[in-house]
Parts: structure tokens; C-alpha cells; sequence
């Protein structure tokens, strides 16, 4: 599931909508703008995902949060493991506990991450970044987004490797409100 849609984006540009010269540049900017919200916010939508460990400890913590579903987890070798007995699961932090068992083995876990909707928060967030990369990457005599300029309070987010606007941060904190221990 998409954050943000091309339509939604040509939409918040003012741009015609049988003008599609720039639709393959916004497309980058969008894919890079929900790349924020996840980085900052863990899944806003729903993603399936399969994580891996060639060796593991007593606890592992699952690439993405919150965690919806544990869908199946099997040793390295296709052999699955008994959901019920082998662990103990923190659906808000994604956290897993491992049976004693199963420390020091290699396991793939496959998993549901994200929130059943699309919170408002999350999407008014991707478009605040989209926008501002948008306009950041404009020349001065291109199309701006409109009600937003390139001096907009922007901040850098340790481990993304470009700033985002301030507004943006705001919104998504409220996301990862639930999730102590997660910035």
C-alpha cells in the first residue's frame, strides 16, 4: 500500500493533470518521501516482511513496528517452528523472546508490520516531504509547491541522510507515541 498517491502529489503541486512530463521524478520523490515516514514512524500502512538472522540471541527485534502478525517462523533450513511454545511476542515494539532453545540458531521470521489504517497523521506527514524534496530540487524559475518554500524549518533525522521539514517531524511523533523506546 502506497502512503501517497502520483494523483494525490500532482493534486498538491497545482499541477495539470494530463501534464505527466515530471511523473517519473515525482514518483522518486514520493518513494523517497514514504521512506521518511517509515524510517521516523515504523509502518503506517501494512507491510509483509521477511527478516533473517544467521545466528540469534535470547531476544530479537524485528526490522519494523508495530508488528500486526507473526505469520510463520522456520530455522534456516525450512523447518518451522512451533509459534506457541518457542515465543513470547511484543506486538508494540516488535520485540521477540526466544525459547532457550532456539538461541544461537538461524531463523527467518516472516511478519505483518504497520497499523490497519492509514493514520491521517502519516499521510499529511509524506506530503509535507514530499513537498518540501519537491521544491528543494526545483530551479528558480520551475513550478514551487505551492504554499511552501525552500526555507521552511527543516531538521536532520539521525540515520535518514536528509533533513525534513519540522511540520513533518511533529505529525509523526504522534505515531510512535505507542512505541516506547522507538524515536
Amino acid at each position: 500500500m502506497t502512503i501517497l498517491s502520483l494523483t494525490d502529489a500532482r493534486v498538491a503541486l497545482k499541477l495539470d493533470e494530463g501534464d505527466t512530463r515530471d511523473d517519473d521524478e515525482m514518483r522518486g520523490w514520493i518513494e523517497a518521501a514514504e521512506e521518511a515516514v517509515r524510517f521516523m514512524a515504523g509502518v503506517p500502512d501494512q507491510l509483509t516482511v521477511v527478516d533473517e538472522w544467521v545466528e540469534t540471541d535470547l531476544s530479537v527485534c524485528l526490522r519494523w513496528h508495530p508488528l500486526i502478525s507473526l505469520d510463520a517462523i522456520t530455522e534456516m533450513d525450512g523447518t518451522p517452528v512451533d509459534l506457541s511454545i518457542a515465543w513470547h511476542i511484543n506486538y508494540r515494539s516488535s520485540i521477540l523472546q526466544l525459547a532457550p532453545q532456539y538461541v544461537r540458531r538461524g531463523l527467518k521470521v516472516s511478519y505483518t508490520a504497520g497499523r490497519p489504517e492509514l493514520p491521517a497523521a502519516a499521510k499529511a506527514a509524506c506530503l509535507i516531504i514530499f513537498r518540501h524534496l519537491w521544491s528543494t530540487t526545483r530551479s528558480a524559475g520551475a513550478p514551487q509547491a505551492a504554499g511552501f518554500n525552500r526555507t521552511d524549518d527543516v531538521v536532520q533525522v539521525q540515520g535518514l541522510g536528509y533533513a525534513v521539514p519540522r511540520r513533518a517531524v511533529e505529525l509523526l511523533r504522534s505515531l510512535t507515541a505507542d512505541n516506547p523506546g522507538i524515536a
